[in-house]
């Protein structure tokens, strides 16, 4: 039946064009403004913000940057937003279960992945609780992302610790964009149920937008103790008051409420029952003014809460940032300064105690471009930052850009940046009983160290970044970062005392160093203005120089590739492949756990369409892992062939 499905899903686009084509006929606009449209489209050169905090060419960026649009969303057909990065070279995606994943740059991936950082509108969501985040408690619509901005390698010099080896920048569309109303749904595998309304527009002064939706799955695993269905309903609301022509205050809030099963299976050792009930909400003020096209200030305030209650086990977390920026544009100099200050709030049963830990923490920042010649550009930048923790550490970095000839771009820096110990790395105390019968009554204490180091990486990088013509976009990225001073939860107490057969007691300790090496290749080129194809390869090798061991929790090799196609008539197709290498699980707890190898895999998904009404309303069909049906990505959960079908409608 699945192979049935997947040949219906690959031929059925010449069956749904041919007709159309051949006569002329379409409910879409003419021809002529979707072929200019899409030639505006295709001209262009993305504008990235991430890489710099402030407007520029990707071309232009300090940085080894890509970009995720609005269209490569819609035509992905993905319903997880995690999924989106499985397409972009250097980045690693893991499916833990159907609602959870470990999401990664550059090596290191696992089910607590905390070496990246996560941004949606310059808000900050990573989580200082356990590090990275749970990707499925964002109060987020899809639909509202303008694009995704992935800069891989080091941030630190302007979003500070925990910028470690990434930063993903999720950027929603302006509110009023898209005036009217909005709804869509999906239906498909795993009894997935998912809808959303959305309602926008503008008045004199007032740029609004107000999302709401629900969604609803049962997962991989029904009615076992690794049950991983999601029940959320969730909201957002974002609105601009335009003070003045140079002026705006915005609000962005949301909130996210429901139940869900496993989140990840070490946490499941606390619990006697997976199932969680959880509340995510944030709001955050902004307000931007630009003095003259030369310079301009922004003040932004936010706060993020997330609470969730698994049994016994509970956490409330809280965090409280307030920052400010100044950027000034002088032709040859470019400077970008500012600071912020940041709280942390943290109560749970397994951390300090029972105990709430509060922290302060603030950094201040500043990066400067100098334009030497118009081909040859200095960029500096450094970030100091300082905690209750840790205590004053500096991020810098340094980059040359060279443009021997238009359209080729070579950019060489060095960076240096940080990742501070999570709370659960220096507040845990958590209790066990994981040792079957007859050592039942054995007990393994897992406990916090409050004088770990900072985990520290010196990346150096060389890239290149071309149009070879106006059809074909080319980039090439090198990199070698050196790692000092790797959290590793290792055994500190043995039964019986004084051997080393039983441990009884775990604590992290700055353990390790690594070395990690890359190569990232990419390529896209447009057949047509209505017709996109792509393809890169990853290399990556990874060693821990402190045991000569390979790190193999990211995979080797990985090469990806797809086409995205929309014709006259309406329809579109679209099909993309990843071809993953073999991996293996780093353990949670060192002398505890086994590391498990996974093989490698290759996932196939492919995506018809159809836009009818003016291309108001549009029809889609979605199959996912077409190729081989079940695979592995973590121990013990196959990831499933999927269909859904979906569909939307504005008014």
């Amino acid at each position: 039946k699945g192979l049935f499905l997947s040949f219906l899903i690959l031929v059925i686009p010449g069956m749904l064009l041919t007709d159309d084509i051949k006569a002329g006929k379409s409910d879409a606009m003419p021809a002529e403004s979707i072929l200019k449209r899409e030639l505006l489209l295709f001209e262009e050169i993305p504008m990235v913000v991430t890489a710099f905090k402030k407007p520029q060419k990707i071309s232009d960026a300090p940085s080894a940057m890509y970009v995720i649009t609005e269209k490569d969303i819609r035509q992905s057909g993905v319903l997880k937003l995690e999924d989106l990065f499985r397409l972009v070279p250097g980045m690693d995606v893991m499916s833990i279960n159907r609602q959870t994943s470990g999401v990664s740059a550059r090596g290191f991936n696992s089910e607590f992945a905390n070496k990246l950082l996560v941004l949606i509108d310059g808000r900050s969501v990573y989580l200082p609780v356990f590090g990275g985040l749970v990707w499925n408690s964002l109060p987020l619509f899809m639909e509202n992302i303008k694009q995704i901005e992935i800069m891989r390698g080091p941030g630190a010099t302007l979003y500070g610790a925990n910028a470690f080896n990434g930063v993903i920048n999720i950027i929603t569309k302006e509110p009023g964009e898209g005036e009217g109303n909005y709804i869509s749904g999906t239906f498909g595998s795993n009894e997935t149920r998912k809808g959303v309304y959305i309602n926008e527009g503008r008045t004199n002064k007032i740029d609004y937008r107000f999302s709401a939706g629900y969604e609803e799955e049962e997962g991989y695993h029904k009615n076992d103790a690794f049950a991983d269905f999601k029940r959320f309903p969730k909201a957002t609301a974002r609105v601009t008051y335009n003070l003045s022509n140079t002026s705006n205050l915005q609000f962005f809030g949301g909130i996210l409420q429901g139940e869900q099963g496993q989140i990840s299976p070490w946490i499941s050792m606390l619990v006697e029952e997976s199932k969680s009930e959880g509340l995510t909400d944030y709001e955050m003020l902004r307000y931007e003014n630009s003095f003259s096209e030369h310079s301009d200030i922004s003040l932004q305030l936010y706060r993020n809460e997330l609470n969730f209650e698994i049994s016994s086990l509970d956490v409330d977390t809280s965090t409280i940032d307030f920052e400010g920026q100044y950027s000034f544009d002088g032709g040859r100099n470019v400077l970008v300064t500012g600071g912020n200050v940041r709280r942390n709030y943290v109560k749970s049963t397994i951390f300090n105690d029972g105990e709430a830990v509060d922290e302060f923490e603030f950094g201040l920042f500043a990066q400067h471009e100098y334009r030497l010649l118009n081909n040859l550009s200095f960029v500096t930048g450094i970030k100091m930052q300082h905690s209750e923790r840790i205590d004053e550490k500096f991020s810098p970095r340094f980059t040359i850009l060279y443009t021997p000839v238009k359209n080729h771009v070579f950019r060489v820096s060095v960076g240096k940046a940080y990742r501070n110990p999570t709370i659960y790395e220096a507040f845990d105390t958590i209790t066990l009983y994981p040792f079957p019968f007859p050592l039942s009554w054995l007990r393994l204490k897992s406990s916090g160290h409050r004088y770990l180091r900072p985990e520290s990486i010196i990346a150096y990088e060389l890239g290149y970044r071309s149009r070879l013509d106006e059809n074909t976009n080319f980039s090439l990225e090198l990199y070698l970062n050196e790692m000092n001073d790797l959290i590793e939860h290792i055994p500190v107490k043995y039964f019986p005392p004084g051997g080393q057969i039983i441990p009884l007691e775990v604590s992290p300790r700055n353990r390790s160093d690594a070395r990690a090496m890359g190569i990232e290749v990419g390529i896209s080129h447009y057949f047509f203005p209505w017709c996109k194809a792509f393809l890169n390869y990853t290399f990556q090798d990874i060693e821990n120089t402190s045991t000569h061991n390979k790190i193999r929790s990211s995979p080797q090799n990985k090469l990806n590739g797809g086409i995205y196609c929309t014709f006259e008539n309406g329809a579109s197709f679209s099909c993309w492949a990843s071809y993953v290498g073999k991996t293996a699980t780093e353990p949670t707890m060192k002398g505890l756990e086994p590391s498990i190898r996974i093989g490698d895999y290759t996932r196939l998904d492919a995506r018809i369409a159809r836009t009818f009404m003016k291309n108001n309303l549009e029809i889609a069909i979605v199959g996912q892992n077409l190729l081989e049906g079940n695979h592995y990505e973590y121990p013990g959960v196959e990831v499933e062939r999927m269909f859904f079908g979906t569909f939307s409608y504005k008014f």
